[in-house]
């Protein structure tokens, strides 16, 4: 159950980070029955105020490319499955792509060769994000490095293996999985998130929901199955996803056998 406080709050957390623009647009390919679709897609755009190009098909390397290009897209979000497709696809000239300034992955981990081949093809930061539906669903994400001219020092915005910094307004903690004590920085545990765009709960299940979430230092944390560890300037690296042990890989494997069991 995603609240409208924690929608409109990932919203201004993503918006703020990515520096969206008056004279930016959105690509939007992902489906919107997902939150990445949904929220980063769909609604942000329409708050901040900025136009979006939609197109039916994130697997039409082509047809996406030619979008891009006609109506000068400047963001747009995918998978490490779709930047291969697109980087791997001879029909998609180099410079369909030019008008994008940003592509940011989520919902899965980037491979590293994907990112290389992708950027040496098109000239286009990738820029791995993170985050789960329970999360609305932008935890974090890896940004440009900005160079401060007053100083004359460099603020590093991403690190390459891991999956950016905290949102503004949000946080990690890695933690012993049994006992939920804190862990050291560099020491891989279980990773939960916190923050102001945490879900309510998931719905008509309230004992799921006290086993995914809980109360502490004055906010709610999501209990996720991932294991992952912080480094000492606050970027985080997922080790490892497993739902096997939490309560959301249980609502996870539901829906995945509700969904198989289809006609």
């Amino acid at each position: 159950m995603l609240s409208h406080r924690n929608l409109i709050a990932n919203i201004r957390q993503i918006g703020d980070v990515l520096n969206v623009r008056d004279d930016d647009c959105w690509m939007a390919t992902l489906p919107l029955y997902q939150a990445f679709g949904l929220t980063v897609t769909c609604l942000m755009p329409l708050v901040e105020g900025v136009p979006v190009v939609c197109h039916p098909d994130p697997a039409d390397a082509v047809g996406i490319g030619k979008a891009v290009a006609r109506y000068r897209a400047t963001l747009m979000c995918g998978t490490s499955t779709l930047l291969g497709l697109y980087s791997g696809h001879p029909r998609l000239h180099p410079l369909m792509f030019g008008p994008l300034r940003l592509v940011v992955t989520g919902a899965g981990r980037l491979d590293a060769a994907v990112a290389r081949d992708f950027e040496l093809r098109f000239h286009v930061p990738v820029l791995e994000g993170y985050g789960c539906t329970e999360t609305t669903p932008v935890a974090s994400v890896n940004l440009p490095d900005h160079l401060d001219t007053r100083w004359w020092s460099v603020q590093t915005g991403s690190k390459s293996g891991t999956v950016g910094l905290a949102l503004p307004g949000s946080t990690f903690r890695i933690v012993d999985p049994e006992t939920l004590e804190a862990l050291p920085n560099g020491e891989a545990g279980r990773v939960l998130i916190g923050g102001t765009q945490i879900m309510k709960g998931y719905l008509n299940d309230p004992e799921l929901s006290a086993r995914a979430l809980i109360q502490r230092d004055g906010l709610r944390w999501y209990k996720t199955g991932d294991r992952g560890f912080l480094d000492d300037d606050g970027f985080l690296t997922i080790v490892d996803r497993d739902w096997r042990s939490d309560a959301a890989g249980e609502r996870r494997a539901d829906l995945a056998v509700a969904t198989e069991c289809r006609p």
